[in-house]
């Protein structure tokens, strides 16, 4: 019971305080951050109303301002880095193996 008490008065202590966010086009909006799933951002308006948005599409200062607030856990951002270079790695031997494919056929015509 605590726990959920504890959880509901940081959920309005966190509502309450909307900041203003700026889009990389210029666009402000005034909300309050309150959840970061990798890139993805959930905020909350002062009406309540909830709205979720890439972090790229952000200014790089609201970038920096959430990164602070909200870092990624090292683990995580190390284990996206591993899978990126070895999905890349995938790519790079499948190109590979293509064109040996090809060049193999061309010698044999």
């Amino acid at each position: 019971m605590k726990r959920y008490l504890t959880v509901f008065i940081l959920f309005i202590s966190i509502s309450v305080t909307a900041e203003s966010w700026t889009n990389s086009a210029g666009h402000a909006v005034s909300a309050t951050l309150v959840f970061r799933e990798g890139n993805e951002l959930t905020f909350q308006r002062a009406d309540q109303s909830v709205f979720k948005m890439n972090l790229k599409a952000l200014s790089s200062d609201c970038q920096k301002r959430v990164n602070q607030r909200m870092p990624l856990p090292p683990s995580k951002t190390k284990q996206a880095q591993q899978q990126r270079q070895a999905r890349l790695t995938q790519l790079l031997n499948e190109q590979r193996a293509d064109r040996a494919k090809k060049q193999s056929m061309e010698e044999n015509k």
